[in-house]
This record gives C-alpha cells, structure tokens and sequence, in this order.
C-alpha cells in the first residue's frame, strides 16, 4: 500500500490541511493569516491587483481583531436599510 501526503487524501483543504478550500473567500483569507501568523510566518499582501488589497484589508481587520465579514455585513446592512432619499444624489 502507497502512503499518499494529506492534500491528495483529502483535495479540497487545498495546501492548508484543515481549512476547506471551499470556504467563503474573507472566512478562509482569515483562517489562512491565523495559521501563517501562528506558524511565525505571517503573510504580506503586495501589489496593486484586487485581490491583493482585499488580502490587504483581511490582514488590517485580522490585527485589529475585526471580524471582515461581519464589518463588511454591517456596511452593507447600513445602506440597504437607510431611508430612500437619504443617500446621496
């Protein structure tokens, strides 16, 4: 019998053994920096590209101790729920 490394047992916890890839994006962007952080290898978001400065405001909320997805809930919340009229023109 072949002993297989863990990612090709089990494919969909990516190249974080543990942490579904199939994860939403800002939940698994989250799990990823605690686990880097934790190892002592803490991840740098670099570049100009959308998803490098998504990156870059999941490590801001990450050190702030934020929760991204529920700030980003609570912005979206805010404005679906304002008073039509009330927003800009």
């Amino acid at each position: 019998m072949t002993m297989r490394a863990p990612q090709e047992l089990t494919p969909r916890y990516g190249t974080h053994p543990g942490i579904p890839a199939s994860l939403p994006a800002l939940l698994y962007a989250d799990k990823v920096i605690d686990r880097a952080q934790r190892a002592g290898a803490p991840l740098a978001a670099d570049g100009d590209t959308m998803g490098e400065r998504l990156l870059a405001l999941a490590l801001e909320a990450h050190a702030a101790g934020l929760d991204l997805e529920q700030e980003l809930r609570r912005a979206v919340r805010s404005r679906v729920e304002e008073p039509r009229g009330s927003g800009p023109e």
